[in-house]
């Protein structure tokens, strides 16, 4: 047997008696976790499996050198047949679970509560890709008017993780104004202005108003987000929009 065959084999059977012990490795690990060590307990059933697996690993690397070739051959075939068994196992409990967690955030997604936001900017704010945008999750749409008054519209999905980052913008700027009701009222030039309304479960319902000049911009971290965070969602969503 040439020596590219034999390496090849043995790290098949390798990782066979490896995928092979883990599961009864988890539940070696199982039985020595007691029942109050919550989520510490999970990782214990892992570890524990995955030292096994480890384990039958080294000794499928030392089989896979000492065994004669024909040995090594059927060895190989008797341990590559549980383990793919195994492997389509896990596969599909690691897809499912990742579809149901995907599904469960989708729904908390579009339970969030509802909002509009608009931002507006001044002549000075030089860059822009637009001069005005509105959010409005209710309706789940955003809308452009650009330096040449052209409006154009787009969509976010009802379980897009943009409303979760602009949702999140929006609540580090309502702290920032419950904080500081002054803010921004240096006498500056206006650089952006942003108005929004939180839809609350109960009302009332949370608004904000504020004029944003470039020294509140630049002492101010929640204000920049707010900007940067709004530009990011439309440029992820531009494909969607249309122009009338």
């Amino acid at each position: 047997m040439s020596k590219p065959v034999r390496a090849f084999l043995g790290v098949l059977l390798a990782l066979a008696l490896g995928l092979c012990a883990f599961i009864p490795g988890m539940w070696v690990g199982g039985q020595t976790v007691g029942k109050d060590q919550g989520l510490a307990g999970g990782a214990i059933v892992f570890l524990t499996g995955l030292s096994i697996a480890t384990g039958a690993f080294v000794v499928g690397a030392l089989l896979a050198y000492f065994l004669p070739a024909r040995l090594l051959k059927v060895l190989t075939a008797i341990a590559t047949v549980p383990a793919a068994v195994i492997a389509v196992v896990i596969g599909y409990h690691y897809f499912a679970y990742r579809s149901e967690a995907d599904a469960f955030l989708d729904d908390q997604i579009a339970h969030l509560p509802p909002f509009t936001l608009k931002i507006v900017h001044s002549d000075a704010a030089v860059g822009q890709l637009y001069d005005r945008i509105s959010f409005d999750t209710s309706r789940e749409n955003f809308t452009t008017v650009n330096d040449e008054g052209a409006t154009c519209s787009g969509t976010i999905a009802a379980t897009s993780r943009d409303k979760v980052e602009l949702l999140t913008a929006l609540r580090n700027v309502e702290i920032l104004l419950a904080q500081h009701p002054t803010v921004c009222r240096d006498g500056g030039a206006m650089l952006h202005e942003a108005e929004f309304e939180i839809h609350e479960a109960k009302p009332p319902y949370t608004t904000g108003r504020v004029a944003i000049t470039e020294a509140c911009l630049a002492a101010h971290d929640p204000l920049r987000a707010l900007i940067t965070t709004a530009r990011e969602v439309y440029e992820s969503n531009r494909a969607t929009e249309s122009c009338g």
